[in-house]
């Protein structure tokens, strides 16, 4: 793909970091930073406020809170939507966000519907980040779910082109996921070559990379001999959550190391497979395949063993004490409620207290 048409969106902290890294990999790559807090922008180097950062004014995070991170957009999408209109050239958008925070969760499923109402000629791609299933809370699962579903719903409307979702469940750390996923993202836009079988250009790596659905990249390693045993490893060790099966209408193979004509006989397509060699990367790109649901389904399993565990406990229980002190009962030591101070009386009050 052209990387100068390229342009990569942050939502939210999750969102930023991914956009950094993504940024990292070419000079051609154009990218906007947009979150409601300037505390989540620390650490990233490549940002710069003045050229391409959109922060919501007067607004200090979103507390993970989905609905209050909406009413930022609501109020700034005027704002919002002229800062995108600075980039007329960037033709393919992929858009980073968690599912389960606040603003990132929040914000994106009304962004996209914006989007794609002000540039209806871009194609808009998604990158999600699922929850770590092993440290998540009954808010995290909520949210994501909710997310899940709005999202959902924008693409039965086909408002957006390719979806991925990263599985934060998958590796120990969060930044190696992170730089797991970015690398092979940014392989797949780099599909171009030739080979005895075919060759794929920028329009054939486009129309496989932003094609309508579920997107799936495997990266192939080079020590296995047997494409089967690669292609097995790729697809359990991926970092992304992927669909029980790989049937999609476009496949995209490029590879260094392996035949693209034998990795293409091991899947099923509906319309064509682009085939091509290159010098750097093993990488299999399929453009619209079935959404995969194990992964949101075991969120909701989870979430219901929280709601039930809910459902266990009594209501808070409050302990209620009283003194019995004779001593302050009489009317002449009687306390008189007041309800002003003056200044020096709270200055009093708070040496006191401190």
């Amino acid at each position: 793909m052209n990387k100068s048409k390229v342009m990569g969106i942050g939502i939210g902290r999750a969102g930023n970091v991914l956009l950094n890294d993504f940024l990292h990999k070419d000079k051609r790559l154009s990218g906007l930073f947009v979150n409601s807090s300037s505390g989540d922008l620390e650490g990233l180097d490549m940002i710069n406020l003045e050229k391409n950062a959109f922060l919501f004014p007067m607004i200090n995070g979103s507390g993970r809170d989905r609905e209050y991170a909406k009413t930022f957009l609501k109020d700034e999408v005027q704002s919002l939507a002229d800062t995108i209109a600075r980039y007329p050239l960037q033709s393919d958008i992929i858009i980073f966000f968690s599912m389960d925070g606040g603003t990132g969760s929040g914000i994106t499923p009304k962004f996209l519907q914006v989007l794609k109402r002000t540039c209806p000629n871009k194609t808009i791609n998604i990158v999600g980040v699922l929850p770590d299933y092993n440290k998540v809370d009954k808010l995290s699962l909520e949210n994501t779910i909710n997310c899940w579903n709005e999202i959902s719903e924008i693409a039965e409307k086909n408002i957006v082109n390719n979806i991925m979702f990263i599985d934060n469940s998958k590796r120990e750390s969060f930044s190696q996921i992170n730089k797991e996923a970015i690398n092979v993202i940014y392989n797949a836009l780099n599909m171009n070559g030739k080979c005895e079988y075919g060759s794929i250009d920028d329009m054939d790596a486009k129309r496989t990379f932003t094609d309508i659905g579920y997107g799936v990249v495997l990266s192939l390693n080079n020590k296995f001999s047997k494409v089967e045993d690669a292609i097995k490893d790729a697809m359990t060790n991926s970092v992304f959550s992927l669909p029980t099966d790989l049937i999609c209408n476009y496949i995209a193979i490029s590879t260094k190391d392996f035949s693209p004509k034998e990795l293409s006989s091991a899947f099923e397509y509906e319309e064509t497979c682009y085939m091509a060699n290159n010098d750097e990367h093993n990488t299999i790109v399929f453009g619209g395949c079935d959404e995969p649901t194990n992964g949101i389904e075991y969120i909701k399993l989870i979430y219901d063993d929280f709601i039930n565990k809910g459902n266990r406990r009594d209501k808070i229980k409050r302990t209620h004490v009283s003194i019995d002190d004779k001593s302050k009962t009489s009317k002449k030591e009687s306390a008189t409620v007041k309800t002003s101070f003056t200044a020096s009386e709270l200055e009093g009050l708070f040496d006191d207290l401190f």
